[in-house]
């Protein structure tokens, strides 16, 4: 759906993967943190969700808004190949399988994930740069709505 939300749909959708438990909140210190915006250099197992180029599908004729989808990227870094894998296809489990209407409130806002559909696979983009640490990557678009503020 169109119009601003509150929260980016980044911010959201980490959310509903720390509510299924495929990483926490950075500032929980637990197990792979996932990170919006940019993610620091430690740990090596992390997990970053940034926005991309989403999809308008056009305009609904009884009331005029349009219909968008959100682009999102969720990248996964770990130093090893297998780890950073592994942990790649549990969020493309969760994406595929867990999340479809989820209800995720952050603060005071409510948002509902009609769905995530994915537009790749887990994708390796290589080792980063300046370490070893390997890096895959999943596209995805996003249909969400804000129910609350």
């Amino acid at each position: 759906m169109s119009g601003q939300l509150t929260h980016s749909p980044g911010y959201v959708v980490r959310k509903a993967l720390v509510d299924l438990t495929d990483g926490t909140l950075p500032s929980a210190s637990g197990a792979w943190p996932i990170h919006t915006a940019n993610m620091p250099n430690k740990p090596d197992s992390a997990i970053l969700i940034t926005e991309t180029a989403g999809k308008i599908s056009g305009r609904d004729h009884n009331s005029g808004t349009i219909q968008e989808h959100q682009g999102i990227q969720i990248m996964v870094r770990a130093s090893r190949f297998s780890t950073a894998y592994t942990k790649a296809g549990q969020i493309i489990q969760s994406i595929d399988e867990d999340i479809l209407r989820t209800a995720v409130t952050i603060s005071s806002s409510t948002y509902e994930i009609q769905s995530i559909t994915r537009t790749t696979g887990a994708l390796n983009i290589g080792k980063e740069e300046g370490t070893k640490r390997q890096i895959f990557t999943i596209n995805a678009i996003v249909s969400l709505r804000e129910t609350t503020t």
